[in-house]
């Protein structure tokens, strides 16, 4: 799901906040970098889409094909 240097970023981040020395500019960045991640998955989820309904024929174009 996440890279493997963003999983141990997250692993760190998560070790900060349990000790209480997670600082604001840490938590920026985290918030910052799952945006991202999350922005480029939609992306590539709305290429797929678009991509498999540009391969779907229409009923009208089978039909034609059938003459």
């Amino acid at each position: 799901m996440y890279s493997a240097e963003l999983t141990s970023k997250i692993a760190l981040w998560r070790a900060q906040q349990a000790e209480g020395t997670l600082s604001k500019e840490s938590l920026q960045e985290f918030v910052r970098l799952l945006r991202e991640e999350r922005r480029s998955a939609a992306e590539q989820s709305a290429k797929k889409r678009s991509r498999a309904k540009a391969e779907t024929k229409s009923a009208e174009d089978l039909l034609k094909e059938l003459e």
